[in-house]
C-alpha cells in the first residue's frame, strides 16, 4: 500500500499545493514481499500520479535508523532535507525529498 497527502497542515515542508510539493505518508510490503522491487514499484507509480497532477516534489520520512529504506530512498533520488531529533534521545527521522520537475 501507498498513499500520497497533498496537503499536510501539520508540516506544509513535506506537503503543500502552493508549492506543489506532495508527501508520500505510507508505504507498506508486507514482510514476505520485500526484497522484490514492490517499494520500488509502488513508489515509481506514485510519482508518475504525482507528475500527472503538477506535483514538482515528493518528500517522505523515515526512521534515521533505517538499514534498509534510507538506501533504497536514495537509490531512487531521494535527498535528505531537514532531519529532526525526536525529544526522548532516539535517532530520529530523516526528511527526504525528490525534485520531479524543476518547471
Amino acid at each position: 500500500m501507498v498513499s500520497l497527502v497533498m496537503k499536510f497542515d501539520e508540516d506544509l515542508d513535506m506537503a503543500d499545493p502552493s508549492t506543489k510539493t506532495a508527501y508520500l505518508c505510507s508505504l507498506f510490503i508486507r514482510n514476505q514481499f520485500q526484497g522484490k522491487g514492490y517499494a520500488k514499484s509502488a513508489i515509481n507509480l506514485a510519482e508518475d500520479f504525482a507528475r500527472k497532477r503538477g506535483i514538482k516534489r515528493i518528500t517522505l520520512h523515515t526512521s534515521v535508523a533505517s538499514k534498509k529504506l534510507i538506501p533504497l530512498y536514495v537509490r531512487l533520488g531521494y535527498t535528505e532535507f531537514k532531519a529532526r531529533n525526536l525529544d526522548w534521545g532516539e535517532a530520529g527521522e530523516a526528511h527526504m525529498m525528490k525534485v520531479l520537475s524543476e518547471e
